[in-house]
């Protein structure tokens, strides 16, 4: 599992379902009574995410369940269709009410996720106030920083680097993993994803 601070990087090409095996692993944590903070940066939401992690939690209930056992696995998408199926409803109802309980906290565009100062503050603040041990960001290649994805996963990497060693905390960056080479715009050639080597997979624990 994680361990204090250390860095897990996963890195997959695009709709790979990165998000979805990130929020499992909050989930998980989280089950266990650990603090999560999760930041989603770009077009997603906290609705968007609230709903991904309900979908999982109501996945986790029907599991070894007989009265579920030919139903349908649930999706963030679908979860509006549960209304109508008097079972999938009781069941998304519990499953929120489970949610709800757990120590996660979910942050998005609105927080200025994008920005690494406004989330150093949250990361900051949730593990003086609510103790969180573990935050996820997704993704590195998004972040408001440099001028080319190459300069945003460093700064991510140094940003994140200094921050789980002076709070103790691990964290999961999530990275696109592009195996095409680019060109800057001093001719140099970087890949902006993590395939191509630098700063992400250098600094991860694991990767």
């Amino acid at each position: 599992g994680f361990q204090p601070a250390e860095t897990w990087v996963l890195a997959a090409p695009y709709k790979a379902r990165k998000t979805t095996l990130a929020l499992n692993f909050a989930l998980s944590i989280a089950c266990a009574g650990q603090a999560v903070s999760v930041f989603t940066v770009g077009d997603s939401s906290r609705e968007a995410t609230w709903d991904k992690l309900l979908a999982m939690g109501m996945n986790r209930a029907m599991i070894g369940n007989t009265d579920y056992a030919q139903m349908i696995p649930a999706s963030s998408q679908g979860l509006r269709h549960a209304i109508g199926d008097k079972r999938l409803k009781v069941l998304r109802d519990e499953a929120a009410v489970i949610l709800r309980g757990l120590p996660i906290r979910l942050y998005d565009g609105r927080d200025l996720t994008c920005n690494l100062q406004e989330c150093e503050r949250n990361v900051r603040r949730d593990s003086a106030m609510h103790g969180t041990r573990l935050f996820v960001y997704d993704y590195a290649q998004a972040v408001n920083a440099g001028k080319n994805d190459y300069e945003r996963t460093t700064a991510i990497a140094n940003w994140n680097q200094r921050i789980i060693g002076e709070l103790g905390i691990s964290s999961l960056i999530l990275s696109q993993l592009n195996e095409e080479t680019v060109k800057s715009d001093n001719g140099e050639s970087y890949s902006p994803g993590a395939k191509g080597g630098g700063a992400l997979p250098a600094m991860a624990n694991v990767f």
